[in-house]
């Protein structure tokens, strides 16, 4: 593996065809420059100049390595300068994933803020219940995601977003005379429930909290999507719980 250092200062010579001359060019004191293409003559295993009355002479070894060094730093050069333009105008494809209920809040701005940021990037948005996109997120198959009590673990870097509410939906006529106001959660286990199926991210935490407090919820119905919960809570089903 070559040293891009040592090449740009090889073929500051060659072009010099001096090392004083390239000592200055370079802002770095001959003895440095001497060391340095000592060094990359023992990698290489053979003599890459010498000396004469006018200077420096590549050899053909030299030469063969000058003309891969100057397409090897040209390379070099134009890598970092596109990856310099990545960091100011990002390209690519990022695929989003997040659960119904925040896209409905969510994917409008978050695109159009987005696509005002960074122009030059595609975004997928993907929506998905929260147990869903973790393992899509641990497959690879998305980018990032949005969900409810994200778990720690070791291979993905988790960011608190906000805290929501959760509140106890049901239809406008009030089927169970709940009345307004907070209702206690044992009434889950007298209500008829319509709630995700785990994995769902807010099944799982409903579960965690109700089963710490020794309550077991009466579920009527298990529904994996939104639309259809609430449509089923409308028409006097039964109750779910939302943010």
């Amino acid at each position: 593996m070559f040293d891009l250092k040592q090449l740009q200062l090889f073929t500051a010579v060659a072009e010099f065809g001096s090392f004083s001359r390239a000592a200055v060019a370079l802002s770095i004191s001959q003895p440095v420059l001497s060391r340095q293409i000592k060094a990359l003559e023992d990698k290489v295993g053979v003599a890459l100049l010498y000396r004469n009355g006018r200077g420096i002479v590549l050899t053909e070894a030299g030469k063969i390595l000058q003309s891969y060094a100057v397409a090897l730093l040209e390379q070099a050069a134009r890598a970092e300068t596109e990856l310099a333009a990545l960091r100011s105008n990002p390209r690519g494809t990022i695929v989003l994933g997040m659960p119904p209920s925040v896209g409905v809040v969510l994917t409008a701005p978050l695109v159009q803020n987005f696509r005002a940021q960074f122009p030059q990037v595609s975004l997928r948005v993907i929506e998905g219940f929260s147990g869903h996109l973790l393992e899509w997120l641990v497959m690879g198959k998305i980018d990032v995601a949005v969900l409810y009590n994200a778990p720690r673990m070791n291979n993905l870097l988790a960011e608190p977003i906000l805290r929501d509410e959760l509140f106890l939906l049901g239809a406008k006529n009030d089927p169970h005379n709940l009345g307004p106001g907070p209702v206690d959660a044992d009434v889950m286990s007298r209500l008829p429930m319509i709630l995700p199926a785990r994995p769902h991210g807010l099944r799982v935490v409903l579960d965690h909290i109700l089963g710490s407090a020794g309550i077991e919820p009466n579920i009527e119905v298990e529904v994996d999507a939104m639309p259809s919960t609430l449509r089923l809570v409308e028409a006097g089903i039964g109750y779910t719980i939302l943010s």
